[in-house]
């Protein structure tokens, strides 16, 4: 539009002539102040209008006549029985598995069997047993995925199969020595007797029992053996 031609030279000019205005402009603060009220305002008809959604449809939808009318349709997770899990084809091949296996499988075993007996874990245990099965051999070479595994499958045999799960302990252990450290390790994890609920104590009998080991008679070990076996291992690969 030629009527419209000044502006561009009027807005060079004015480009020429600008000049920054110092924060403490009245103009500069007025902007900053109605800026941030118009934000302010629009922030606060959001929260309003949510606010209002929430309650109008809390008040429809939670009033018990609509409760009521949805009673038909409140359609629920499907809860399994124990017994119907136990058919499931992963519990059945655990359970195939329950004499199979060696160290590790005991070991993970023995410590699921303790933990049940207590029925809850101690920070200071749990520290213990998480360092042992993942630092200590022969753990610590397993993987964390296959040590889930493992983990995943003693649980389901210990949950269906307790009593068989701690009589087929000795297929696992065939060895004497094995034995030994596979309790002394699971021991030096429960920790001193003293502080043991009595259903822990008796569990340890049963499996002492099973070993065909002594009973407990004294404190139990303060030492993990399984990471001082490695440490020895360590320095005689050193030496």
């Amino acid at each position: 539009n030629p009527a419209m031609a000044w502006v561009s030279t009027a807005a060079e000019q004015a480009r020429k002539e600008l000049t920054k205005a110092t924060p403490d402009n009245p103009f500069v603060l007025a902007e900053r102040l109605w800026s941030s009220s118009v934000e302010q305002t629009m922030d606060l008809w959001r929260d309003m209008r949510d606010a209002w959604y929430e309650a109008a449809f809390l008040s429809i939808y939670g009033h018990p006549f609509m409760r009521w009318v949805g009673r038909r349709h409140d359609f629920q997770r499907t809860r399994k029985d124990p017994s119907e899990l136990r058919l499931m084809p992963e519990a059945q091949v655990a359970l195939l598995n329950i004499g199979r296996g060696g160290f590790a499988e005991a070991v993970i075993r023995m410590l699921l069997l303790l933990s049940e007996a207590r029925g809850s874990v101690r920070r200071d245990r749990l520290e213990r047993s998480a360092h042992m099965l993942s630092c200590d051999e022969p753990f610590a070479s397993l993987g964390a995925q296959h040590r889930a595994q493992l983990i995943h499958e003693q649980s389901i045999i210990v949950e269906f199969e307790r009593e068989q799960a701690i009589e087929t302990l000795p297929l696992l252990l065939p060895a004497f020595d094995d034995r030994v450290k596979a309790v002394g390790a699971i021991e030096f994890v429960a920790g001193a007797i003293e502080e043991m609920e009595p259903r822990t104590v008796l569990m340890l009998q049963k499996i002492r029992k099973a070993l065909d080991l002594a009973p407990i008679q004294t404190n139990l070990a303060s030492v993990d053996p399984l990471k001082a076996e490695s440490e020895n291992e360590e320095s005689e690969e050193a030496a």
